[in-house]
């Protein structure tokens, strides 16, 4: 899928709550982890890639429709965004 030149990234990014639409470098790095040492524990599980849509479907109604929730910069405490936890 090709998007055009006026499509706006950062209004599209409002509505995950990662905050911005990933690109092709955040799923190449989730596969680089799990081809590496670091990843010897995990086994079996299914990991999603995708900013926290899945987590908040279910919360939001129809996927296809506009969403007035507010997300990104505010998803997480300012005291875990202080601390990294």
């Amino acid at each position: 899928m090709t998007l055009g030149h006026d499509f706006d990234f950062e209004a599209a990014g409002r509505g995950i709550p990662a905050g911005f639409i990933g690109s092709p470098n955040d799923v190449a790095k989730l596969a680089l982890f799990l081809a590496s040492d670091a990843s010897r524990y995990i086994v079996g599980q299914t990991i999603i890639c995708d900013g926290g849509q899945t987590l908040v479907m279910p919360l939001t109604g129809d996927f296809r429709g506009r969403r007035n929730e507010k997300w990104g910069s505010r998803y997480l405490s300012s005291e875990a965004s202080r601390t990294g936890s």
